[in-house]
């Protein structure tokens, strides 16, 4: 991967409407902010290298490289990435109760590791309303608040520049495949920073297949329903074809065919759907109301995925043939699919990954 600067940002993805919204160029300097769920470009940058380049998990990130260096394993074309194990999973019964949107895994394993102390603090996504937000969780309560799927893209990974800063030590993190990528490549230190220290200790990756654009899907919840009223959303697994909104009193259906309009068109060129990179996945579990599916992927995951079901804090089973085949089927067809839209929009062609034309620029002190 050649490393560029924050103009070869803007051009190749910014500029293109391809940010996912994963966070990871924000906040790292005065330049780019995370703004209203939007990506925000305060002035232009001269650098020629930024992390915020380098971060970005849209601008042809070397996966064979990072598995290799940060996994210590090699990359793989199976679809749905290296593991060690697959499962089905619940919360088990010393788990804690709360608003989850399937079974609580998540949940449960991220309150087990802080109760272990094998992290400090979780990086999640909370909620403002309908909008979802990056929250630092740093106890029980505040990981159960955070429960439940958003669907709507949210920078979670613009706090990390406040990590440093925060006191705490042993971060885990819990994200979308983009963001998990965005913060496997953050974790390599790709410009060689002397002062660069990876807090991340834990990661568990979300399984997706797109985000939403929170303006355009706000603004048609809005003139269908009272958004202050919604409790939750859910989305159930093939071969449902609905969103279903819960309300204070009621519950409201909306077609996917319509949902789908709002989707980010980043979203079209990941071609991760099971967060590969993570330390362990999660995601529904088709026909299987109450469980998810697990994907432990690294030791550090197997280790915690062990010991929260020795006690009791999650619950394990097989995982049917059928649906371990119906991930395969799934996590190919994105694949494909983002290989063709990457082909089309020439982000695999040998000269996508070069310096930009440089002309006068605004900086934070004029033009330069």
């Amino acid at each position: 991967m050649t490393l560029l600067g924050p103009e070869e940002l803007s051009q190749q993805v910014l500029d293109k409407g391809l940010c996912t919204l994963c966070g990871a160029c924000a906040n790292l300097c005065p330049y780019i902010k995370a703004h209203n769920n939007k990506i925000i470009t305060l002035f232009t940058c001269d650098r020629t290298q930024g992390r915020c380049y380098a971060h970005c998990p849209k601008v042809g990130i070397p996966l064979k490289n990072i598995s290799q260096s940060y996994k210590a394993q090699s990359y793989t074309e199976n679809p749905i990435g290296k593991f060690i194990k697959i499962v089905k999973a619940k919360k088990g019964r010393n788990a804690s109760e709360g608003n989850f949107q399937n079974s609580g895994v998540v949940s449960s394993l991220i309150i087990f590791a802080m109760e272990k102390e094998l992290i400090d603090a979780a990086l999640l996504t909370g909620t403002q309303g309908i909008k979802p937000v990056p929250v630092l969780a740093r106890d029980k309560d505040s990981v159960l608040e955070c429960a439940g799927s958003k669907y709507i893209a949210s920078p979670v990974l613009s706090m990390m520049a406040e990590i440093s800063d925060s006191g705490v030590e042993k971060l885990g993190v819990v994200g979308t495949p983009c963001q998990i990528t965005a913060l496997s490549q953050m974790r390599q230190n790709p410009l060689e920073l002397d002062d660069f220290k990876d807090h991340t200790t834990l990661s568990i990756g979300l399984f997706c297949t797109w985000a939403l654009d929170s303006e355009k899907f706000i603004q048609y919840l809005s003139k269908r329903t009272d958004i202050s009223s919604i409790q939750s959303m859910d989305i159930p697994p093939p071969p449902a074809e609905e969103l279903i909104v819960k309300l204070e009193n009621s519950v409201k259906k909306f077609p996917l065919q319509e949902i789908r309009k709002f989707k980010l068109p980043g979203c079209e060129i990941c071609a991760d759907m099971t967060s590969e990179l993570s330390d362990i996945s999660v995601g529904a579990l088709e026909g299987f109301d109450g469980w998810n599916t697990l994907i432990i992927r690294s030791k550090k995951g197997e280790r915690l995925v062990n010991e929260a079901v020795e006690q009791n804090y999650i619950e394990i089973g097989s995982l049917p043939d059928r649906c371990f085949d119906n991930l395969l089927k799934g996590a190919g067809n994105k694949k494909k699919q983002a290989a063709q839209k990457c082909r089309e929009l020439g982000m695999l062609d040998d000269d996508f990954n070069k310096p930009a034309s440089l002309n006068g620029r605004q900086t934070i002190t004029g033009i330069a």
